[in-house]
């Protein structure tokens, strides 16, 4: 195993997550988290064509359209052999496999083999980590696209070579793009962080940066978020309050069935028993009200 920490990670995350995903849906019967059930129903109507802007008044397609880089391999899977939940959580196990031995390459690049197969397998065995990359959620695909973009930009500083940095560039922009489909406020984060990094090398000092700033600034852009995602912080700055006022009034992320009331004054209601809210576009609705019961 320390010979090969890097396959060593993968192959002990992988049948961690594998077996942890067999045994639990012979165990457990149901969604371990509920959130899943979003994604596989999401997947489901997509393998039957049936993911109309009508399902859930066109936010159906938006989340789709959002989360693509997990939904496309588990709709794709889906219209094969079926919507069977076991096959997002291989999608999700494979994922995660792959971040515990991107987290032991990351680490042979700066430490002996022996402690890179102790940093694999700390992400292999971490509870956290085999539960989120057991289940039918995007989070695994999220945390590789971290950890393999933390190599490439290793990987780019080391290099002399005016064609390994070009790749390194297109890597970083590719795995943004990857990210993009997931997560977008982290997509932006990380490459926020990595082309600073790039910069920093061996040589080529002023290449670097020019290829660094175009990245960082055309990507966004081109993505629809603004010269270096400025527009899309700012957006998501004016709205986070409401957000989070709206998220927590439909939460049900949750273990378990127990549900805990929310309960409004009547003095922050409309008379209507309703709760107005702003929506963006990509939201349930344009611009709509919260249902709520008044006490």
């Amino acid at each position: 195993m320390v010979g090969h920490p890097v396959l060593s990670s993968f192959v002990v995350a992988l049948s961690i997550r594998v077996a942890f995903a067999v045994v639990s849906g012979l165990l457990h019967d149901g969604l371990l988290i509920s959130d899943e059930g979003q994604y596989l129903l999401l997947a489901q109507m997509r393998a039957e064509g049936e993911l109309t802007p009508q399902f859930w008044a066109g936010y159906g397609q938006a989340l789709f359209g959002s989360t693509r880089t997990f939904m496309w391999p588990v709709t794709a899977l889906f219209w094969i052999f079926g919507p069977f939940r076991i096959l997002a959580q291989l999608v999700a196990a494979l994922f995660g496999a792959f971040t515990a031995a991107a987290a032991a390459s990351l680490a042979i690049r700066v430490l002996r083999p022996k402690f890179a197969l102790v940093a694999g397998l700390v992400v292999a065995l971490f509870p956290s980590q085999i539960l989120f990359s057991s289940v039918g959620l995007r989070e695994s695909l999220i945390w590789a696209g971290l950890a393999t973009m933390a190599v490439v930009v290793i990987d780019s500083q080391r290099s002399i070579s005016s064609g390994r940095i070009i790749l390194s560039m297109t890597c970083v922009g590719f795995l943004f793009l990857g990210l993009l489909w997931l997560r977008p406020q982290t997509a932006i984060c990380a490459l926020w962080c990595a082309c600073p990094a790039l910069v920093f090398g061996r040589d080529h000092r002023f290449g670097r940066a020019a290829l660094a700033v175009c990245v960082l600034a055309v990507l966004p852009w081109i993505a629809g978020l603004g010269i270096a995602g400025v527009d899309f912080g700012e957006s998501a700055l004016k709205r986070m309050g409401l957000s989070r006022g709206y998220m927590s009034v439909s939460a049900d992320s949750r273990f378990g069935d127990e549900l805990v009331p929310f309960v409004l004054p009547p003095s922050s209601l409309a008379a209507s028993g309703t709760l107005p809210v702003v929506l963006p576009p990509s939201s349930l609705a344009a611009s709509g009200t919260l249902p709520v019961v008044l006490p």
